[in-house]
């Protein structure tokens, strides 16, 4: 059989037609693996069957709009899982959380492990503000003075930063 321009077609049509159905397959199989952002956010309430390393990743594949979810859930002192959310807005760095995390240090009400986690959290969305306000709290007790101790001392948290592909694979330490 001779290879002619109607051959040459037919395998440029059938090429295609393969790269296009792989396409299909893997966005459909992406967007099951990957929940809308109230699923998600829901799940990262109520969720018991995962390892603490992998405690936020179903926010981390709920992606940016979850954020307005977890931000809202934050502003509540009895917020399941609340220590998370924190470390979920600083370890993505959410800039637009700052002023709610700075209000959550601010508050002597607040239970001091929630205001040491947010100064981490804002430590790891800008440096230069976290260790500004470790000054001030460098002579605190408890969580929250470690913590200060630690920004002041140049340290970092010991907690590892999960990438997408962390909690998309459900990667664990």
């Amino acid at each position: 059989m001779k290879w002619t321009k109607a051959c040459s077609r037919k395998l440029g049509l059938v090429v295609f037609l393969t790269i296009l159905g792989v396409a299909i397959i893997l966005f459909l199989g992406f967007r099951l693996l990957v929940p809308s952002p109230e699923d998600a956010y829901k799940r990262f309430l109520t969720n018991t069957d995962l390892a603490e390393d992998q405690s936020t990743d179903p926010l981390i594949l709920g992606g940016k709009q979850v954020i307005p979810l977890v931000l809202e859930g934050i502003g509540s002192a009895d917020m399941p899982r609340r220590r998370y959310a924190i470390a979920f807005l600083g370890d993505q760095s959410i800039h637009e959380a700052i002023p709610l995390l700075r209000a959550i240090l601010e508050d002597p009400s607040e239970l001091e492990y929630f205001r040491g986690d947010a100064l981490e959290a804002i430590m790891n969305i800008n440096s230069e503000l976290g260790i500004r306000l470790a000054q001030g709290k460098i002579d605190t007790d408890g969580h929250l003075g470690f913590v200060a101790q630690r920004i002041m001392n140049g340290e970092r948290s010991g907690r590892p930063r999960r990438t997408f592909w962390d909690a998309l694979i459900r990667r664990h330490d």
